[in-house]
This record gives structure tokens, sequence and C-alpha cells, in this order.
């Protein structure tokens, strides 16, 4: 596996990754079609200014199956640092954790106050670990 930088040329991932219901059920649901682009200008935005936003390549000259971020942002007027995945549907596995289940594109502990969704995201979204 390799993470490759995104670059311009990815906005069809954005496109298959945020419009697909089964990827974005924890995410706040899929984004219509036409809010695509605007949301791939801010990624690249964010790119520029230091945020790590690569594509998930499984193996060499194989497509990309997902995108993983790490990016900072403020939270009770502190800054802090997040990450975030997202896997295509068709390459999404079930992981086996101490007996727990995982398929989550982005956890925050139960009883965690609630904030704003993923980089370039300004939904608010309910996540929580379950097990």
């Amino acid at each position: 596996m390799e993470l490759v930088e995104y670059t311009d040329a990815d906005q069809w991932l954005v496109e298959a990754l945020e419009t697909d219901a089964g990827v974005m059920a924890e995410l706040g649901g899929p984004w219509p079609r036409d809010a695509i682009p605007s949301i791939h200008r801010r990624r690249l935005e964010h790119v520029a200014k230091g945020s790590w936003y690569f594509k998930i390549v499984p193996a060499p000259e194989a497509p990309p199956v997902g995108a993983i971020t790490l990016w900072t942002s403020d939270w009770n007027g502190e800054p802090i640092s997040e990450a975030g995945w997202m896997v295509l549907s068709a390459h999404e596995v079930d992981v086996d954790y101490g007996g727990r289940i995982l398929r989550c594109n982005h956890w925050v502990l139960p009883g965690a106050p609630e904030r704003p969704g993923s980089a370039g995201d300004d939904r608010p979204v309910e996540r929580e670990v379950r097990g």
C-alpha cells in the first residue's frame, strides 16, 4: 500500500467517495454531485496551506481506493490535529479489533462535544465509537 499526494486530477475520487451513501453514512450522508467541484477546490486549498491529504493506493499501478487526511483546526480556542479517511465501498472491510467490528471513517469518543465534520466540510455530524 502507498499513500500518494492528492492533486487537481483527483476530483473523480472525491466524487466517487463523497456521493456514495455507504461511504458517507457516518459523515452526514452523501453530497450532491454539483457540490463536488467546490469540495475538491477546498481540499486543494487545505493542501496548499499544509494539510496532508493523500490517496490510498493498494498496489503499484493500481487505482486509488480511498483517501486519508491529517489537518489542524480550532476547538474551544485551541489548535487540534485531526485525522480522517474514506475507502470506496467496494474496498471496505470489517476489522475485528478485540472482538469489536470496526467500520468507520472518523471516530469521536462517546461523550466528546460534537464539532463540525471533516476538512472542508461545515456540516455538523454525529459520530461515535460503538462497541
